[in-house]
């Protein structure tokens, strides 16, 4: 007698592929909208960041996932871009790496970064009012090293002498941004040369 089974061999499924979430939600990430302006973050004093959201989603809900870290100069920049509803494409305008948190260099976390191109120059603010051969008329009193207290100094009108003068000026703040103090040899070859050539 020979016993027969109809059952088959049962073999186990093949386990599933476990995908990495960080790759999952970068191939999701490719093209986002920003959904808040930028406050400090604690990642570090020099850290902002912003929530942003996939475009077509509903607003985010300040989700800890959905942020991208800026530097304060990026601030500006960032602003404007989100009233201005523009689109952020990962590789041209962030990009995901590990950055170092106030814990120190074995504190690294994985976070969204605005790319360094992304910022506004900010106008840089004169201190100083404009240098007096800017002043209406171009009037420049001469300098005079005489002691004697009864003489009055009349304003300089010739625009030749004035145009000399301006010469000098320009020379004296391009010496003194870098440091370099004349000697008194070169300082009268420098206004011989304005008086006679005009502008170098």
């Amino acid at each position: 007698m020979t016993i027969t089974s109809t059952k088959q061999a049962r073999h186990k499924p093949a386990p599933k592929k476990r995908s990495n979430p960080i790759e999952t939600k970068e191939d999701k990430d490719q093209i986002l909208i920003i959904d808040s302006e930028p406050e400090p973050s604690s990642d570090g004093p020099e850290w902002f960041y912003f929530w942003y959201k996939v475009p077509g989603q509903p607003k985010n809900a300040n989700s800890k996932s959905k942020s991208i870290n800026c530097l304060e100069h990026q601030v500006s920049w960032v602003k404007e871009a989100y009233e201005n509803n523009t689109l952020l494409e990962k590789g041209t305008h962030f990009i995901g790496k590990y950055i170092d948190t106030p814990d120190g260099k074995c504190s690294r976390r994985y976070r969204y970064v605005l790319k360094d191109d992304w910022y506004i120059d900010e106008p840089v603010e004169a201190d100083d009012d404009p240098p007096m051969w800017y002043a209406a008329g171009r009037e420049i009193p001469p300098v005079v090293e005489s002691h004697d207290d009864d003489q009055d100094s009349e304003p300089i009108t010739d625009s030749h002498a004035l145009n000399a003068l301006d010469w000098y000026q320009v020379w004296r703040t391009c010496l003194s941004s870098v440091n370099i103090k004349p000697t008194e040899e070169q300082i009268v070859e420098a206004m011989r040369s304005f008086v006679l050539e005009g502008a170098p």
